[in-house]
């Protein structure tokens, strides 16, 4: 064993030579600058310890640091105290590091930290893939820019591209909206302005407004199986599979789902349904439209029914369908509901908490006018055929009387969302 002291800094060349595997390509040579130097052979083959103002380049990488421990047949280096990795505009930190001379990748298995650019990245734990130009790091992940903020147990990152890949209770912020979203997994592409997440998702919108100068959160509410987030001018997200939405009073559920935030328009396909205030609507599609902050319109297209349970007996329901059903609000309240085109409406008659029958009714176009929220007026348009059932023979028989497209759902599902990990 053998030690030698170099007590001025030192700019040492060295040529590595490798084993038969690592012979299939060659590798650049390392430069190491140092204050001081100590070498000695151990069982593991020549060791150089580096201190004071290390440095250490290959190709376009350089590192500096307070100490590195070079084992020289593995070509690999133990770094510590501030060590700092550049690679063009990236920087990378941690006070403990690893770097595999022969495979270009930079470890640490404490809090490590890239800024590049207009991103910071920061984990406990991570590996940098030099050649890749990719991060692979763990635990308490966050990365964030100018307009997203992702927070994940686990991200891959490109730098080149910029895409991240998030996975593990997975939460993306955006910022210029206030939105969180949350899922397993969350692929963010930047330059494309997309994001897709995926598994038991969630999207959050908080917004706060003033009515009559009290401050008023609005909430959008969403779950399912997967969101796609096109944040380009249009400003659209799409949702798939056991969708469920709360926004206001207003519950809606369906099996895909389009918000359009600049058109202020949500869209439902595929067993679409909405509860508000008591009314339950279906229909093959389901499209609301707001103004502000406010509901201004719901409207169903093809095989609609409006539903709305009796006050008195559970087993009634006053139903109205059509073609097409438009429901309209005034100041985030019900105004009117039209049902066109061979339209039908069910109605029970109630007088002091008293039954008294029902009418029941084939019209062109069928109008409900609403006064503060509240059934006023309802009027027969175009061609109308109907009739008067008496209580006496609704007793046991309602089935029979019931509009052939009346559904109903007793409770309405619940939503049950995912924890917000970004704090702010």
């Amino acid at each position: 064993m053998f030690k030698y002291f170099i007590k001025q800094s030192i700019l040492i060349y060295i040529s590595l030579f490798f084993g038969l595997a690592l012979n299939l390509f060659s590798q650049t040579k390392l430069q190491y600058q140092a204050d001081e130097l100590i070498g000695s052979e151990t069982a593991q083959g020549p060791i150089r310890e580096y201190k004071g103002n290390v440095i250490i380049i290959q190709d376009d990488i350089k590192i500096t640091c307070s100490y590195a421990r070079q084992i020289i047949n593995t070509n690999t280096a133990f770094l510590k105290g501030n060590v700092i990795v550049y690679q063009g505009n990236m920087i990378m930190k941690s006070e403990e590091m690893s770097y595999d001379g022969n495979l270009k990748i930079a470890r640490s298995i404490k809090k490590i930290e890239i800024l590049d650019e207009g991103t910071k990245l920061v984990a406990n734990r991570g590996s940098y893939f030099v050649n890749d130009k990719k991060s692979d790091f763990i635990g308490n992940v966050r990365i964030e820019n100018d307009s997203t903020v992702i927070v994940s147990d686990q991200l891959l990152y490109f730098r080149e591209s910029d895409i991240s890949i998030a996975k593990g209770n997975a939460n993306i912020k955006l910022k210029k909206d206030n939105i969180y979203i949350i899922g397993d997994v969350i692929e963010n592409y930047p330059i494309e302005k997309y994001s897709i997440i995926k598994g038991n998702t969630n999207l959050i919108q908080i917004d706060s407004i003033y009515e009559d100068n009290v401050l008023i959160l609005d909430t959008l509410k969403i779950v399912c199986d997967t969101i796609k987030s096109f944040r380009n001018e249009n400003e659209t997200y799409i949702f798939e599979k056991n969708v469920k939405i709360i926004k206001d009073e207003i519950f809606a559920q369906a099996e895909f789902t389009k918000l359009e935030k600049k058109k202020n328009l949500i869209s439902f396909k595929e067993n679409p349904m909405i509860w508000y205030e008591g009314f339950q609507l279906y229909a093959d599609s389901i499209l609301i439209e707001s103004e502000g902050k406010k509901i201004k319109s719901i409207k169903a297209f093809n095989n609609s029914i409006s539903v709305n349970k009796d006050t008195l007996y559970s087993d009634r329901f006053n139903q109205i369908e059509g073609k097409y059903i438009t429901i309209d609000f005034i100041d985030g309240k019900m105004s009117k509901i039209l049902a066109q085109k061979d339209s039908k409406s069910l109605y029970f008659i109630n007088n002091e908490n008293q039954p008294e029958g029902a009418d029941r009714k084939n019209s062109d176009n069928i109008e409900i006018l609403f006064n503060n929220g509240e059934a006023e007026n309802i009027n027969w348009i175009g061609k109308t055929t109907g009739y008067y059932i008496p209580e006496d023979k609704l007793y046991n028989s309602i089935e029979k009387y019931n509009l052939e497209k009346l559904k109903w759902t007793e409770t309405i599902p619940e939503i049950n969302l995912r924890q917000i990990r970004i704090k702010n």
